[in-house]
């Protein structure tokens, strides 16, 4: 089964920086309710494979070479922000190329650059409309406050999406243009109702999302998203990603990552969500770790819900990584620390909704 949860790996994050995986909503989509789900044994799968979306987003940023070198730097990426970049980096050469002429080779410096708002026909049909804006208009670094904007009109690339709404980009850190490492770069995206229709199904996203991507030497890259307020909806569902701040990491050199979501001071992340009626609290109890496309083979999530009648504190599940085969979901009903009901099952049945015992 693919929760609305999952798809918020599949068209958030990967919409940021990956591919997408489908989806559906639209204006009508209700708010999630906003009381807390009491975990049980009947629904403890689905919970679980519900946060186990918005956990694996990290993961799914972390792919080799960095995120946004990637983007601007080499061929173009059938992602959406590689549409994005990918024009923009069109518009970027020849004016780099006027600009080296006009200087002479003598480093004459450029005052603020102003791009579009340039209209672009998709590749199949639909449009894409981009404006930047760049504090440095020689174009060599990136600074606090650069802008990149992006408004899709039912833009079809041949990848299988069409994309609908705004997207916006200001970047908050200072770096250079080529994203030669040493470098930390911060970004923020805001989404104003994007959809992604795929497969006969479409997704909206609304909200903001901060992106921190660092690395030393160009082979270890950490990445780290963060936000107040982030959704999706789908077929009348609304899943609501709160207060979270999530760390990854990624090794090129053997495709290790780990993957943790922090709990800084008493608040953990949350996912409100209109399928399980109500919402949960989550954050890492250890951090996940695994290698390659392999799901993690250690580490513990902790999900905190509702309290159950009669319960002498709230509901509370552990998710434990056994190896890249194996989960142990572990359940405490009634808040008594004492684990009630175990289920161990393997990662792809977890996430499918059926039980395989391993």
């Amino acid at each position: 089964m693919h929760t609305i949860a999952m798809r918020i790996t599949g068209c958030v994050a990967l919409m940021v920086m990956g591919g997408c995986g489908g989806g559906g909503g639209g204006d009508d989509d209700a708010p999630p309710p906003a009381e807390p789900v009491v975990i049980d044994q009947s629904n403890a799968m689905e919970v679980t494979a519900s946060v186990l979306g918005p956990v694996t987003l990290i993961r799914e940023l972390g792919t080799g070479g960095g995120i946004l070198p990637v983007a601007l730097n080499d061929s173009a990426v059938s992602t959406i922000s590689g549409a994005v970049y990918g024009k923009l980096r069109e518009l970027i050469k020849p004016a780099r190329y006027f600009q080296a002429v006009a200087a002479g080779g003598q480093g004459v410096q450029f005052a603020a650059l102003e791009f579009g708002p340039f209209t672009e026909d998709c590749s199949v049909s639909g449009t894409l409309t981009l404006s930047a804006s760049f504090a440095d208009g020689s174009l060599q670094y990136l600074n606090v406050g650069d802008t990149v904007a992006a408004e899709f009109d039912r833009c079809d690339e041949g990848d299988g999406m069409v994309l609908d709404g705004g997207l916006r980009i200001e970047v908050l850190t200072r770096v250079a243009f080529d994203f030669q490492p040493p470098y930390t770069f911060g970004s923020e995206f805001t989404f104003s109702n994007l959809s992604i229709t795929e497969g006969g199904e479409t997704a909206a996203v609304s909200g903001g999302l901060m992106v921190q991507e660092a690395t030393r030497d160009g082979v270890v890259f950490e990445t780290e998203l963060s936000g107040e307020q982030l959704s999706v909806a789908v077929n009348g569902d609304t899943e609501l990603l709160r207060y979270f701040e999530m760390l990854g990491r990624y090794d090129d050199s053997d495709g290790s990552y780990s993957l943790e979501v922090r709990c800084p001071g008493e608040r953990c992340a949350r996912l409100e969500s209109s399928g399980l009626n109500g919402f949960v609290d989550f954050g890492s109890i250890e951090p996940f770790a695994g290698a390659g496309d392999d799901a993690p083979f250690s580490g513990i999530l902790s999900i905190v819900g509702g309290l159950a009648a009669g319960g002498l504190g709230p509901s509370a599940l552990a998710a434990e990584a056994l190896n890249a085969n194996c989960v142990e979901l572990r359940l405490d009903e009634n808040g008594d620390s004492a684990i009630d009901w175990t289920q161990r099952t393997t990662w792809a049945s977890l996430l499918a909704g059926v039980t395989d015992p391993c």
